[in-house]
């Protein structure tokens, strides 16, 4: 039977065999590649929190460094001065001082991570409002000069200081007046930024005096989770507001103006942000990918410290110069959020972190 076949049909046959086999396998690296970019593109939940923990991973093991010599520091009202000053909150009077006092240690600027939404209940010109109290004041006496928040209003008038308001998930529009001017390059790059739909309001007169306001918030409304990006810029009904960090650090150099480039042919996505000679490479939606190191007590002062009327040259030498953020750490007062180190850190904590990772 051998004798009988067509010579070179076995060499044919093996040349075909090994083409079918080419191709098998061309077309299972088609496939896989098409299977990969499908997932890619949609990003399935277990392919995102595989990638999220594998960044988690990386962060720990070489977590940024601590660096004393950064110009940022977080005023604390911490257990101690609660325990010293009294319980939060604290008269307006109270936080103006406070001001006066960073101020006179030479702060380049204050951002208070706290709401001052709703007027002074312990204003005295609060309590003349009162009919229980009404009755036991005289006509003749002038309250309006008792006004805490005309205290901290005229504390703050002229000064480097931003005040926090906070991103609302409902309709209730505030018209909070953006301080920062925003320039937009290319396409419309702050079209799809982490948004609010509303904001925590300003006390009456501290949304007319205050030369910065920045959003409080540290991740995109309704999202609980780790921190892994915070948003530079938020877009509200009234425009465009920085977040705190990024509006106390505009106030620290004196710019006017935050630059949002974006890319030239792709409508929405931002690509960096621009302050002054700082170039911060965001993620599509103006965020930045954080890099965080452990928290540090050294770069926490006491409010109480800082309000003692006897001068101190130890907290002169951390103030001046740098960057005040004035925050909470007291039980039941403060915004608790973990970073990727695992580490359960004051909302204040990250606003810091971030504006040392910018500088």
């Amino acid at each position: 039977n051998y004798s009988h076949e067509k010579p070179g049909r076995g060499l044919m046959a093996g040349n075909s065999l090994r083409i079918n086999r080419k191709w098998i396998v061309r077309g299972l690296g088609f496939a896989l590649v098409l299977m990969g970019c499908i997932l890619r593109v949609s990003d399935p939940y277990p392919v995102e929190i595989s990638r999220l923990i594998y960044f988690d991973f990386l962060q720990r093991l070489a977590p940024r460094t601590f660096d004393a010599d950064l110009p940022v520091r977080v005023v604390d009202i911490d257990e101690a001065s609660l325990s010293q000053l009294g319980q939060w909150p604290w008269p307006r009077s109270k936080v103006a001082r406070l001001v006066e006092k960073l101020e006179g240690y030479g702060a380049a600027s204050i951002a208070f991570d706290i709401l001052f939404a709703e007027p002074d209940r312990y204003s005295p010109h609060r309590l003349a409002e009162d009919p229980i109290f009404a009755g036991y004041l005289r006509d003749a006496i002038d309250l309006n000069k008792l006004d805490n928040d005309q205290r901290f209003s005229n504390a703050i008038t002229g000064r480097p200081v931003a005040l926090g308001v906070a991103a609302r998930p409902d309709l209730k529009t505030k018209q909070i007046v953006p301080r920062a001017g925003i320039i937009e390059i290319g396409d419309q790059p702050g079209l799809l930024l982490p948004r609010a739909l509303s904001w925590t309001p300003l006390a009456v007169p501290l949304n007319e005096t205050a030369v910065g306001i920045g959003g409080i918030n540290v991740s995109p409304v309704g999202q609980i989770s780790v921190v892994r990006t915070v948003p530079l810029l938020w877009q509200g009904p009234t425009g465009i507001i920085p977040g705190l960090g990024i509006e106390a650090l505009r106030l620290a150099i004196a710019e006017q103006n935050i630059f949002v480039e974006g890319a030239e042919n792709e409508r929405g996505i931002v690509l960096s942000v621009s302050l002054g000679a700082f170039h911060i490479p965001t993620d599509e939606i103006g965020q930045v990918w954080m890099h965080y190191r452990p928290d540090n007590p050294g770069l926490y002062l006491s409010a109480a410290d800082v309000l003692d009327e006897k001068d101190n040259e130890q907290l002169r030498s951390e103030i001046e110069g740098r960057i005040i953020l004035v925050g909470t750490s007291s039980a039941g007062q403060v915004d608790i959020s973990e970073t990727t180190l695992g580490q359960s850190v004051p909302g204040v904590s990250i606003n810091e972190k971030l504006i040392e990772q910018i500088i």
